[in-house]
């Protein structure tokens, strides 16, 4: 939607001789004779500025509804931004436009990558439903270069941090056509368990074993699906009879105890809504 607003008979000095152009759309700013006029001085908030000869001075206001809104992500560091905006807006059509068709988005918190427009989208559907109504994204830092960005980020409940949310993403853009889209994606996320100097010492136990057997690590880090295999196929013939039993006996505990635990906090907020409400 635009209005024009006209001003006539301005005197002949202050005819207009040169324009420039900025901004998505084509938008013409007029330079240097509209600040020396007293309503140049003020601040108008202008999509589009137009200079037209014969003394006459015509303003063209545009909405934001009449721009794309995907238009004014240029850059990598800009496409990550509204990447998170369209997620904390559960804005799922506009993440579709700035995700490639052949997107891959690899998130270490899962076992499998996500291929696809399809199953990326589908990843952050049940992103945007886990989240519910409160919480959001807040981005830290937003660094790029030429076809790369990464965020530190981390989610927010109403204003307040939630713990082991802290994370950090790497996308690697390209173009389709005129856009920008994400075609891959990286994503690190805070891990809730702190081993701290356990991970060094385990480390160093692997990497000792490593140096011990060369032969046998080179051939393990080619192909390490065949030796896990291998291990299973042990582990099922002489270590599951006994450890199944054990185990499915420790799992049907925790979830006794979890169900327990679910009908407590039930009745906690049962009794907190009848007091507080």
């Amino acid at each position: 939607m635009a209005h024009a607003i006209t001003f006539s008979h301005l005197p002949l000095s202050c005819g207009a001789h040169t324009n420039s152009t900025i901004g998505d759309g084509g938008i013409a700013l007029a330079t240097s004779v509209f600040e020396r006029l007293p309503f140049g001085q003020k601040e108008i908030n202008t999509r589009g500025i137009r200079i037209h000869y014969h003394r006459k001075l015509t303003l063209v206001l545009n909405s934001r509804s009449d721009v794309h809104p995907t238009s004014r992500s240029r850059s990598p560091g800009e496409r990550a931004k509204q990447l998170y905006e369209c997620i904390n807006e559960k804005n799922l059509k506009a993440l579709d436009e700035i995700i490639s068709k052949d997107c891959c988005f690899e998130d270490f918190s899962f076992p499998t990558t996500f291929n696809g427009n399809e199953e990326v989208l589908l990843f952050f559907a049940q992103l945007t439903s886990s989240m519910g109504k409160n919480s959001r994204f807040i981005l830290k830092n937003v660094s790029e270069d030429e076809h790369t960005a990464w965020v530190n980020w981390h989610l927010e409940w109403k204003g307040n941090e939630i713990p082991f949310t802290r994370g950090c993403s790497f996308y690697e853009c390209s173009k389709d056509g005129e856009r920008l889209v994400i075609r891959k994606a990286l994503v690190f996320v805070e891990s809730p368990i702190k081993p701290g100097g356990i991970v060094l010492i385990l480390l160093k136990t692997i990497t000792s074993l490593f140096d011990d057997f060369p032969t046998a690590t080179e051939r393990f880090l080619k192909c390490p699906g065949a030796i896990l295999q291998w291990a299973k196929r042990i582990y099922i013939m002489f270590l599951a009879p006994f450890i199944r039993p054990l185990l499915a006996s420790y799992i049907n505990s925790w979830k006794f105890m979890a169900r327990m635990l679910g009908y407590a906090l039930g009745m906690i907020i049962l009794i907190l809504k009848l007091f507080f409400n």
